[in-house]
């Protein structure tokens, strides 16, 4: 009994087709899988990233003040009563409070320019959060490569000074002077970017004046708060 057997050559007509119809389906299949890795990426890598630069600017920032302040004063070696003058009279009445304005301004300037060089030497400081926090998984937060964002100071360094006076008690004023330090950074990274503001308050003078307090007016005046009898 003879077998006969049949060849038939591959239709490569059929092969070419196939592939025509396949690569677009990869292509597709690719093209949402990097829409879904960039969605998960703005979901919880970015706002984790900028959270994480956003405490470290803000420490930064803290520092520079803190340094620029106690460098300034310890420079000028100044204690609280160099920024106040107060007048009582032979009866124990307070009858004038000025702020030292001259040297408070001067004291202003100083630090900002401090603050400003300071700042200069962040620029560009990087902050790294692993890709492994895209897991959700705490275990594996701090595996894998890190995604950089950087630190830039942004703006210029703004120093004022304000004041205030308020009874405390019989014959007692409580006495107040302190800057007002505000300054930004940039959070920057290819995709996001946002500023951090920081404002702060740093005490330079809060004393209390043992002194009889007579019926007083407040008067502005470019000394700063002057007491007077009416």
């Amino acid at each position: 009994m003879w077998l006969k057997f049949s060849y038939r050559k591959p239709n490569r007509q059929k092969k070419k087709r196939k592939r025509l119809f396949v690569l677009p389906l990869i292509f597709l299949f690719l093209l949402l899988a990097g829409i879904l890795f960039l969605v998960r990426l703005d979901m919880t890598l970015f706002p984790a990233a900028l959270k994480a630069a956003e405490i470290l600017a803000r420490a930064r920032m803290n520092e520079v003040v803190n340094y620029s302040t106690i460098g300034a004063i310890e420079r000028h070696r100044l204690v609280s009563e160099d920024f106040y003058n107060i007048s009582i009279d032979d009866d124990g009445r307070l009858t004038a409070l000025s702020v030292n304005t001259i040297l408070i301004n001067h004291l202003s300037n100083e630090i900002a320019v401090a603050m400003s060089r300071e700042l200069t030497m962040l620029d560009n400081e990087r902050v790294e959060i692993p890709y492994g926090a895209l897991t959700g998984i705490r275990v594996m937060a701090n595996l894998g490569p890190g995604y950089a964002v950087y630190l830039m100071p942004a703006g210029d360094v703004a120093v004022d000074y304000s004041s205030s006076f308020s009874s405390v008690g019989i014959n007692q004023v409580n006495f107040q002077v302190w800057l007002n330090v505000s300054t930004r950074m940039s959070i920057i990274n290819p995709l996001q970017s946002s500023d951090v503001l920081l404002e702060r308050r740093v005490p330079l003078v809060n004393t209390i004046i043992n002194a009889e307090i007579p019926n007083v007016y407040f008067n502005s005046s470019p000394d700063g708060i002057i007491i007077s009898p009416p």
